[in-house]
């Protein structure tokens, strides 16, 4: 009789069974598709987090990569400037000289100025010793000074123009070549400044230089 029983209830437990078996495998089933999905979006989100990394990164290297070009552009330019700067002092130098002779060849009688120019540098003087070229004594003669002695001599080392004026108290050394070479250093003096030199800036430091005497 017990056993009638068993069997007439064995198709319902397998029945039941097996609905378990397929519920529990839905379920796994399931869960994988949900941790399928999660570590989908996991990926892509770690894929546009290193890509827009990488973009960053990139960017950021092209912008240094153009800024550095352009600095060295920059540098460059600045260093072609700077020596064709220099290269021009040479060339105002001479033609300065050239229109500076010139001036004197025509209008000999500047030289008078230069002279007294250098003797206001050593007004402090007692007596002054002025040399000149031998064509400009005659000129130099005619700045005789009444209150202090006044002595001219020829040298054949001077242009016309130029001057050496001694005292007890220093030299003036007025020669073309002393006042250009201040006048160069001027020039390059100037020429880190970003700015062109101005006319007061080319004209500073060419006077005749003063020697103190020792």
């Amino acid at each position: 009789m017990a056993s009638s029983i068993l069997r007439s209830q064995y198709p319902e437990v397998r029945a039941r069974a097996l609905l378990d078996a397929e519920a529990k495998a839905r379920r796994v089933l399931e869960e994988a598709h949900q941790e399928a999905e999660r570590l989908r979006r996991a990926a892509e989100e770690d894929y546009e987090t290193w890509r827009a990394q990488a973009v960053r990164e990139a960017e950021e290297e092209v912008a240094a990569a153009a800024h550095a070009a352009q600095l060295a552009a920059l540098a460059r330019e600045a260093r072609a400037a700077h020596d064709l700067q220099q290269a021009t002092v040479p060339l105002v130098i001479r033609a300065t000289e050239l229109l500076v002779r010139e001036a004197f060849t025509q209008q000999p009688e500047r030289v008078r100025a230069v002279i007294r120019d250098a003797m206001a540098q050593l007004r402090l003087a007692s007596e002054w010793l002025v040399e000149v070229h031998p064509e400009d004594v005659a000129l130099a003669q005619s700045l005789a000074h009444e209150e202090r002695p006044l002595t001219v001599r020829a040298a054949a080392d001077l242009a016309r123009g130029e001057c050496r004026v001694s005292s007890d108290v220093g030299t003036v050394d007025a020669r073309f070549a002393t006042q250009l070479s201040a006048l160069a250093e001027a020039l390059r003096a100037a020429l880190p400044a970003a700015a062109p030199p101005d006319s007061s800036t080319l004209g500073s430091g060419s006077g005749p230089k003063t020697r103190a005497r020792p």
